[in-house]
């Protein structure tokens, strides 16, 4: 059945579903939609899957659709060589083998490469620039790399930073706008040095942080965050880095998980990572005396002149209470030592490992080009904050590094020798999804620069749609969120958000008794509107309630946790797509229709927590805290329009 299979699927098999599909009351096989269903015969007697539902009815069963995930088809349909060739079928005079034979002898070519460029390949935000998600009242964000996907258990490294009471940024070891060492771990793992691996940083808005922070609890959303995107977690291969302030204060961060032994949910961690933290003997020999029972956790210390705080007794010394008491080398090519000032220290090669090492300051500036290059350093953010990505870029090649397979497996992009035509062709343009009939969205919306204002207890959605939701390439706003900016300022229709923003007032007249719940989209009356991501549909109704409703409500909880109010609808086109309570919709595929409002039709777009079943008016009269009970939808709408299909 597989090969049947395989051989009639088209598209991305990473994204795309196979359904299989009974087809009309005709005899002849038809499609409902392009690429993404196979459909087996009509309902005819006649066809082969009409007489075996007649058959299946009539002993008292029923016929329903049945998905498969092109993943679960246990043999590849083509094969790429690093020469860039395809093979779809073996030569006749060669007999296929049988499902339970054994792999072919060392000699042979392996019938499956887990990380071939014509293998498993993540799509979407985690993949980029990672996905928010909520974790201890704040905005948490996870980065995986493309071929963690579908690759099984994969390594994670934790981010915990410094002190963030005045400054409030989100995941700044992650922050797409300043350092994003997923980027710099993305160019290490394509230059064959590092393996596939995912990097997760939470945030705390405080100058004593992580007072109360649980790995456990941590890595358990974390995986929560990537298992739709089925991506898995290695617990036996966590790392853990705090820096700056993340180390230094007893009973919080580094000092409050050194204390724990290392351990989480019975697992050691791989690393204990330092790196620009407070570098006195009293919190080296707290790190040393607490993980002295631990035979798994090595401690991997990194630092630049004085470290990250006023008090400093000095490399040596330091380096000694921690373990590290031998004068060592660095690590080639994963270290370098022109990088290196004084002496790197590490225990001789003991199990575990204890590593120190002291960072020449003068020596950050000149991995800024390369780092820029990959993506990963957008700003000069110091000397200090330079010390995370340079933890990262000596780090993940020492502990993580690239396995015989990863090196085999198409990891590093293969050149490219044919030259360029003089007249490139355009580029295809992606539709919502492979549905039939469906436009594709305005053109990209150039970012403003400016990062959306936090908005207490509601805290931002997580960042997980793939398609924008409006389908309409020839809108006069295009893709345009409506926000207000950390600086005050109102963004989206010139210097403006237009009233059109998160609790923007309501009536917009200076003094209102309620607040917008959600952000209105652009959109013209009959505009095609597609799912943003995967969901369910838990509910619709009216969006007024009224005799004769003009626009109505979709809610679709989605399989990210993040539920949609997909709002002021067209009602007939709810009918139109099949939507009803239970429908399961897909990335891309068409759920409704702009509705007809009297003044303006546009897509009322609001974000929810998972299990909210219906849409949340917000009084003034409900008070700040009630604000809990909705997500802002702004960086989940700019992530769209910035980065969206």
């Amino acid at each position: 059945m597989a090969d049947s299979i395989c051989g009639e699927v088209e598209g991305d098999y990473s994204v795309v579903k196979v359904q299989l599909a009974g087809g009309g009351k005709e005899d002849k096989p038809v499609r409902p939609t392009k690429g993404t269903q196979l459909v087996w015969g009509g309902k005819d007697l006649s066809s082969p899957w009409g007489h075996l539902a007649a058959l299946i009815e009539k002993g008292g069963g029923s016929v329903s659709y049945t998905y498969v995930h092109a993943a679960d088809l246990k043999e590849p349909l083509v094969v790429v060589t690093d020469e860039g060739e395809t093979h779809e079928d073996a030569p006749a005079d060669e007999p296929k083998k049988a499902a339970g034979d054994k792999p072919a002898a060392s000699g042979d070519k392996p019938a499956e490469v887990k990380h071939s460029t014509g293998g498993a390949e993540g799509h979407g935000p985690l993949f980029d620039i990672g996905v928010d998600f909520q974790f201890a009242g704040n905005t948490a964000r996870v980065w995986a790399h493309p071929h963690a996907f579908m690759a099984g258990p994969r390594p994670l490294v934790i981010v915990l930073h410094g002190i963030n009471g005045k400054s409030h940024k989100l995941h700044p070891s992650l922050d797409e706008k300043a350092i994003h060492v997923g980027k710099l771990a993305g160019k290490l793992i394509e230059d064959g040095k590092v393996t596939p691996l995912i990097i997760a940083a939470p945030t705390e808005f405080s100058d004593g942080p992580w007072q109360k922070f649980d790995t456990t609890k941590f890595v358990a959303e974390v995986e929560a965050a990537v298992r739709s995107q089925s991506v898995e977690i290695d617990h036996d291969n966590v790392s853990l880095v705090g820096h700056s302030g993340a180390g230094g204060s007893p009973g919080a961060g580094l000092n409050k998980i050194a204390a724990e032994g290392g351990v989480f949910d019975g697992h050691k961690l791989k690393v204990f990572g330092i790196t620009d933290t407070c570098i006195t003997d009293n919190n080296a020999k707290a790190y040393a005396d607490g993980l002295a029972k631990n035979d798994t956790t090595a401690i991997y210390a990194m630092h630049k002149g004085t470290g990250g705080w006023v008090a400093y007794t000095g490399q040596t010394t330091f380096s000694k209470a921690l373990g590290a008491d031998q004068e060592s080398n660095a690590t080639e090519p994963a270290e370098d030592s022109q990088d290196v000032d004084e002496k790197l220290y590490d225990n001789g090669g003991k199990k575990p490992l204890r590593v120190s090492i002291k960072i020449k300051a003068a020596r950050l500036a000149a991995h800024h080009k390369e780092w820029t290059a990959a993506g990963g350093y957008h700003v000069d953010v110091g000397a200090h904050n330079d010390m995370v990505p340079m933890w990262f870029w000596w780090a993940l090649p020492r502990w993580y590094p690239a396995t015989e397979e990863d090196k085999n497996g198409g990891l590093k992009p293969h050149p490219i020798d044919d030259p360029k035509p003089d007249d490139p062709a355009k580029p295809p343009v992606i539709s919502g999804g492979e549905w039939a009939n469906v436009p594709p969205a305005a053109d990209a919306w150039a970012d403003p620069g400016i990062d959306p204002k936090a908005t207490g207890a509601a805290l931002f959605a997580p960042a997980t749609g793939l398609y924008w939701p409006v389908r309409n390439p020839k809108s006069h706003y295009g893709r345009a969120v409506c926000f207000i900016g950390s600086d005050g300022h109102g963004y989206g229709v010139g210097k403006s958000a237009s009233g059109r923003n998160f609790l923007a007032g309501r009536p917009a007249d200076g003094n209102p008794d309620r607040y917008h719940a959600g952000i209105d989209v652009f959109g013209d009356h009959h505009d095609i509107i597609v799912a943003c991501e995967a969901g369910t549909v838990v509910n619709l109704y009216p969006f007024y309630p009224n005799e004769n409703p003009l626009v109505w409500c979709l809610i679709v909880q989605h399989d990210s946790g993040v539920v949609i109010n997909y709002g002021e609808v067209d009602p007939a086109s709810l009918k139109k797509y099949g939507m009803k309570k239970g429908v399961k919709v897909q990335p891309g595929q068409p759920i409704a229709e702009v509705g007809r409002m009297v003044q303006d039709s546009m897509l009322h777009f609001e974000t929810y927590p998972s299990g909210t079943r219906q849409n949340i008016s917000y009084k003034k009269s409900n008070g700040e805290g009630f604000l809990k009970n909705y997500f802002n939808p702004t960086q989940y709408l700019l992530a769209l329009a910035t980065k969206g299909k």
